[in-house]
């Protein structure tokens, strides 16, 4: 049975494999060279689902999430922080996220604009 993959032949040097290896050992969604090869072939082309953003985390955090990758509880840092983003745009995190701006809201005495689900409701809030 024929395989729906083809083969490819890659020579590289051995300071670039080194590499590939420690980025593989500390990034454990990648499996195998083959993998990392083809996720980095599709984000350089422009076909993986990736949307990057450039973000600085205080130290005092990064500290948290390398410890929690160290206790492997995350897979990598970017796990950890995909994990935090999933839980904060949850719909319970909207949800608190909501209650915030209506107190916020009531003690500015405001106008506030929220967004659920694509859903634009404004409210008056009163003190």
């Amino acid at each position: 049975m024929k395989s729906k993959n083809e083969r490819v032949t890659l020579r590289l040097g051995k300071k670039d494999l080194k590499e590939i290896d420690a980025f593989i050992k500390n990034n454990r969604e990648f499996s195998s060279r083959s993998q990392l090869c083809r996720v980095a072939m599709q984000s350089f082309i422009g076909k993986g689902e990736k949307n990057e953003c450039k973000v600085t985390i205080p130290s005092k955090f990064l500290a948290l999430i390398d410890k929690e990758v160290k206790e492997e509880y995350a897979l990598s840092r970017q796990h950890a922080i995909n994990r935090c983003v999933e839980k904060y745009f949850s719909p319970e995190g909207m949800k608190e996220l909501v209650e915030y701006k209506k107190a916020i809201g009531r003690m500015t005495g405001e106008r506030i604009q929220v967004d659920i689900a694509d859903e634009k409701r404004e409210l008056v809030v009163s003190k």
